[in-house]
């Protein structure tokens, strides 16, 4: 589960939200054991001390930048912020949507089968959900789809009934999808259609270029030809009654 924080101090209330909800979803029964961090100013506080000491959880700290005493940790955070930056780049969209590329990030991974749980999956692993079909659900971020217009009124009989966005992320129920539209609007829609691009187009319906077109083709000049195809040491000669400079003489 990834939660993106608007200020660093929220780190310890969203560690909180997070333990409750793993431990409401699995009835107990993995319930936290033990939660290990650096301990930086931001989990340094009495509310986030007293609930953890609540419930039996131990704090273990580590040294600031020794990534290797909580290398597990490390090791995903860099696999979903590499997800998240490829995926901004091959979909196009402004970085501003780190947010919702993280948690796409983390949901996908979330549902690959891992060598460390013996080809398993951590969502199988941990919920006893079914891998297979939760893949089914899995979309391209930054996919290029028509979603149906609910807020379409129902007297327009003529207005389109479907309009272009990109899918952004997943929501909490199965088929629905964040998209985003060309305006930057953010919104939900349930099993949007992919866009089939043309011949020579992308899902965006721009024009891409061939593959082994060739560039405009450039002459180049022959021996003794200079640009125009001209002879570079051709002399002319002048026509009666006028002179080297192709004047009239008298």
């Amino acid at each position: 589960m990834t939660k993106p924080l608007k200020k660093k101090s929220e780190a310890g209330k969203a560690l909180i939200d997070i333990i409750h909800i793993l431990q409401k979803a699995t009835n107990n029964e993995c319930p936290v054991a033990e939660v290990q961090a650096d301990w930086g100013g931001e989990f340094h506080n009495h509310e986030l001390n007293l609930m953890l000491k609540q419930q039996g959880i131990i704090q273990k700290e580590t040294v600031p930048r020794h990534s290797e005493m909580n290398a597990i940790a490390e090791r995903a955070n860099r696999t979903i912020m590499t997800m998240t930056r490829t995926a901004l780049i091959a979909s196009g969209l402004p970085k501003g949507l780190w947010d919702k590329a993280s948690q796409w990030a983390t949901y996908t991974k979330n549902r690959i089968p891992h060598k460390t749980l013996k080809g398993k999956t951590p969502i199988e692993i941990l919920l006893k959900r079914n891998a297979i079909q939760e893949r089914t659900n899995l979309r391209t971020f930054g996919e290029h789809v028509i979603c149906f217009n609910y807020n379409i009124k129902a007297s327009d009989k003529l207005a389109p009934r479907g309009f272009k966005a990109q899918i952004v992320g997943y929501t909490s129920t199965f088929g629905i999808y964040h998209v985003m539209e060309k305006s930057g609007k953010i919104g939900i829609t349930k099993n949007p259609i992919p866009v089939e691009p043309k011949e020579g187009e992308n899902a965006a319906g721009e024009s891409e270029p061939q593959i082994g077109e060739s560039e405009p083709k450039i002459n180049e000049p022959k021996a003794g030809e200079d640009a125009a195809g001209e002879d570079k040491h051709k002399i002319n000669e002048p026509k009666a009654g006028e002179n080297a400079a192709g004047e009239s003489e008298p």
